[in-house]
């Protein structure tokens, strides 16, 4: 397995929650206010399974390792790919900054929160296709099979030493949560 095999499985539940979340937002729209159950979920979901967990692998150890195997820091891809992380992270603040107003129907929250979602879902979507279609692409030719191997070694150190152990199935928990309330599929 190569790293970034882990990593495109987990944009699989991330774009899964996307899908949810471009549903949701639809139906704030239309009622008039974000749905109670849902959103908090979202916002959990982006900050501690998109962000921490996943985009966590990527920017402590999968771009330092390429950047060690000779892929420049800056320009190029890797800055690209922090950038939009950043962006994201201030995206989700936004939204969670109007979660509360927007579940009680206040239309400048609401409004607040259908934008920031709306931009979300742009950017991570063509962020995760940047990813899979050019960056993991390079990544796979640029490591050798012992950096790709101390890589897979440092995932599962992670995985174990998190500050949040168990993110990774909990996360998942919840991105099922909301496909079923959302699109009634399985992950």
């Amino acid at each position: 397995m190569r790293p970034t095999e882990i990593l495109r499985e987990e944009h699989q539940v991330i774009l899964s929650v996307l899908s949810c979340l471009e549903t949701a937002l639809a139906d704030c729209q239309a009622q008039g206010k974000a749905d109670s159950e849902s959103f908090p979920r979202f916002v959990f979901f982006f900050r501690k399974f998109a962000d921490h967990w996943h985009h966590g692998k990527e920017e402590d150890l999968l771009f330092p390792a390429l950047e060690r195997a000779g892929m420049p820091a800056t320009p190029g891809p890797l800055a690209v790919m922090r950038y939009e992380h950043d962006q994201g992270r201030a995206l989700v603040a936004a939204m969670a900054e109007h979660v509360e107003g927007a579940m009680q129907g206040e239309a400048t929250h609401l409004y607040g929160l259908i934008q920031a979602g709306e931009s979300f879902l742009e950017l991570l979507r063509n962020h995760i296709a940047k990813e899979d279609r050019v960056l993991f692409g390079m990544a796979d030719r640029l490591l050798s099979a012992e950096q790709t191997r101390a890589l897979l070694e440092a995932y599962a150190r992670r995985d174990q030493e998190d500050s949040d152990p168990g993110l990774g199935d909990e996360g998942r928990k919840v991105a099922q949560a909301l496909v079923d309330r959302w699109l009634g599929e399985r992950v």
